[in-house]
């Protein structure tokens, strides 16, 4: 959900809409962040980055901050700072007050200090007039130098930064539960002791006192065994919890800045990748580090058991060998058949979406059978791959398993030696039978640990190539704001191409285009048309030349900026489940019912809306099922217009239109378009009278261009046949 910025708030007229409430014209909090960081010198476009954040819609919170300072690569940290110590800050804070407010103060030394409030701007004040209001926490924002990013990058290479460093962020909460692992493998060894001096001394001489207190020992022990391994669980959940939301968080945002060309994925093989990090999350913050954790403790039990039957603990030090020696031995083949089985489930999960999306085609045209089959193929190759990985992983820990077994039988088989030589008592042989498993246990499940490690290996891989991908908000803080733009565009010898295809979409463009003009633009299926309308709205970068905006190149603009002054429709839409009101704010909550009404109003919804019963409260399915054609391209029309950008590019806006709604659409546009520059993909005449200028394309490059009634003229172009030829 996007935030209501600062330059929207700008753009929008008084108004007075009815049952709207009026809304705070600046978000404090921001506006003082945006206040500070000019202090030191950086300007950047605070608006377009806080359109990618998770939003309620609320006004800032401190925490929203901290991932808007991630952006831009600067520390921001939140501290609890008493009001009689504010005088005594060197640097300038940010102070959070109630009602959601916040101002910026600036020490003065010895001279008095300034406040920065949003609303008044920059003036003496007197830090007494906040001691109520003061919530007792200010925020410090700490830009990070050159020379740190250039260390932090020494010591970051080959690292997968974007996945160790939230866990690296919990180190409190994995101290805690190394404590707790502590406590946990002392207990552990409570039982053998207390068995062993019960067969010793209680047993031989009936020491009920004794049993008594030994009992009354073990049973505390192991309340408070229950109650560490109570805690430690409790600690990895948290843990876990947070790092699920962060890391989904992280790549849903980096799958929405990534640029189109940069990553090939279906949908259901994106939609794994979720599901494989999923895995990889529970895997490294809950049985990592406690199987690490309880390794140590084997050289403990072995102690323990050299100390009580030195003749015996040679057999768990040779099990553990040879479970080490298995492991090594598998990790070769566990490696390529994980990647069997990582490709087989992507490519299952890409036939199920598809074929889930396309059910409705499948039933229409008899594909069923077709389908069913590469589906049936797609789940064997998936089932074969997974059986052969968990069969290498079974019959491991199967012989890891009977080398456990083998261990006790040999700890017993030597201890009855060691009894009858009197180095060893029948308690003893029971405390070293229980340690010797013990023992063993840990290697056993660091083993499996490590086997996990190497099959995480390779996804891991796979979802770094995606944070790999240089993105948009990597370079975020050193990008200014450059807009609103007015709609002047220059394309200088522009070219694209997509991915896996040999000619270029279009080629060599050169154009330019002036605030306010309308032109249209036309040629065969396949000329290159829509690629150009991608381009122009900023949906996708040229390969090779520049895109200028009111004089800016395309590589200076944060999309988020320009796509705020461009409103854009595909010649396809998509739709979200929710109501058509949902569809149609996506994106501009903010907005008021009088900006709704007029936005229906131009695309020609209220033509139809009445005879829904709901109104805009209609639920339109998922993808728009319950909606016609026309009625999907009226909303995706609504959805583009909303915010009143000064760029509109449609691209084939009245697709599945009754001419009924299409001519309302035209008279509509003819006065709402004067001021804006306005582009528009067509092969229909009947819009034609909307654009002065017409752009012919023809196999991707530029064919004709200038006055529209001129280049039909050239064209030979008649109502009749104009849909052939353009």
């Amino acid at each position: 959900m996007a935030r209501m910025t600062t330059k929207d708030r700008a753009k929008d007229k008084p108004r007075t809409p009815p049952q709207v409430e009026a809304k705070t014209p600046l978000d404090p909090l921001l506006e003082c962040f945006r206040y500070t960081l000019s202090l030191q010198g950086m300007t950047p476009d605070l608006d377009s980055l806080a359109d990618s954040l998770p939003s309620t819609g609320q006004a800032f919170e401190p925490s929203d901050l901290q991932r808007l300072a991630e952006k831009i690569n600067v520390s921001v940290r939140i501290k609890k700072i008493p009001f009689g110590l504010l005088q005594e800050l060197v640097t300038p804070v940010i102070l959070l007050l109630q009602d959601r407010k916040a101002v910026v103060y600036l020490p003065g030394g010895e001279e008095p200090g300034k406040l920065y409030a949003p609303d008044t701007g920059l003036a003496a004040g007197n830090l007494e007039n906040l001691r109520n209001a003061y919530l007792g926490h200010a925020v410090l924002v700490t830009p990070r130098g050159k020379d740190q990013e250039k260390t932090e990058h020494m010591w970051k290479q080959g690292a997968i930064d974007w996945f160790w460093a939230p866990i690296n962020a919990y180190w409190q909460g994995y101290a805690e539960i190394i404590v707790c692992s502590l406590f946990i493998n002392l207990f552990i060894i409570a039982m053998p002791l207390f068995t062993m001096n019960v067969y010793d001394r209680v047993v031989p001489n009936f020491a009920i006192e004794t049993l008594q207190v030994l009992t009354i020992g073990i049973t505390l022990a192991f309340i408070f065994d229950f109650l560490f391994r109570t805690i430690r669980a409790h600690i990895l959940e948290k843990i876990a919890a947070k790092l699920s939301v962060k890391f989904d968080r992280d790549l849903m945002a980096r799958l929405i800045d990534l640029p189109p060309e940069a990553m090939s994925l279906s949908i259901g093989e994106k939609a794994n990748i979720f599901k494989e990090l999923q895995g990889l999350r529970d895997f490294y913050s809950t049985r990592l580090v406690p199987a690490f954790v309880d390794l140590p403790f084997t050289l403990l039990f072995l102690i323990v058991i050299y100390l009580i039957a030195p003749s015996v603990s040679f057999v768990p030090v040779l099990g553990i060998i040879m479970i080490l020696g298995l492991q090594s031995g598998v990790q070769s083949l566990l490696t390529r058949r994980t990647k069997e089985m990582f490709t087989s489930s992507q490519s299952k999960s890409a036939v199920m979406v598809e074929m889930l999306g396309g059910l409705q085609t499948i039933r229409m045209f008899g594909a069923g059978g077709a389908r069913l089959r590469r589906w049936h193929d797609a789940t064997e190759r998936s089932a074969n791959s997974t059986k052969r990985n968990q069969s290498v992983m079974n019959a491991a820990a199967n012989i890891s398993n009977l080398v456990m077994t083998l261990v006790n039988i040999f700890v017993v088989f030597f201890g009855v030696y060691a009894i009858q030589a009197g180095d060893l008592s029948v308690g003893g042989l029971i405390a070293v039978t229980i340690l010797a498993g013990r023992a063993i246990a840990p290697v056993t499940g660091v083993a499996a640990v490590v086997s996990r490690l190497r099959q995480s290996r390779d996804v891991l891989k796979m979802i770094d190539s995606i944070f790999s991908v240089p993105v948009e908000g990597d370079r975020a803080a050193n990008i200014g704001a450059k807009g609103p733009f007015t709609g002047r565009m220059e394309l200088q010898n522009v070219s694209y191409k997509y991915k896996g295809q040999s000619l270029a979409a279009v080629q060599g463009i050169n154009l330019n285009i002036s605030a306010g003009e309308k032109i249209g633009l036309i040629g065969q299926t396949g000329a290159g048309k829509s690629t150009l309308a991608f381009l122009l709205a900023g949906l996708i970068h040229p390969q090779t030349g520049t895109i200028l905006y009111d004089g800016f190149a395309h590589d200076t603009i944060l999309s988020a900026e320009l796509r705020r002054s461009i409103g854009y429709v595909p010649q396809k839409s998509f739709f979200f489940s929710g109501t058509i009101r949902d569809n149609i704010l996506m994106g501009a909550e903010e907005l008021t019912e009088h900006d709704f009404a007029q936005a229906a109003e131009l695309s020609g919804l209220n033509m139809y809306i009445h005879q829904t019963g709901q109104g805009f409260d209609t639920e339109i399915g998922e993808g728009g099922i319950r909606l016609s054609g026309g009625q999907q391209q009226a909303i995706a029309l609504a959805r583009a217009m909303i915010r009143d950008p000064s760029i509109l590019i449609f691209d084939e806006p009245t697709t599945g239109m009754d001419n009924l709604l299409e001519q309302q659409i035209h008279q509509n546009l003819k006065t709402y378009l004067r001021n804006k520059t306005f582009i528009m993909v067509t092969h229909r005449t009947t819009l034609l009278p909307l654009v002065e200028r017409l752009i012919l394309l023809t196999k991707g490059r530029l064919a004709a261009d200038g006055p529209r009634d001129e280049v039909l003229r050239r064209l030979g172009a008649q109502p009749g046949q104009f849909g052939e030829r353009a």
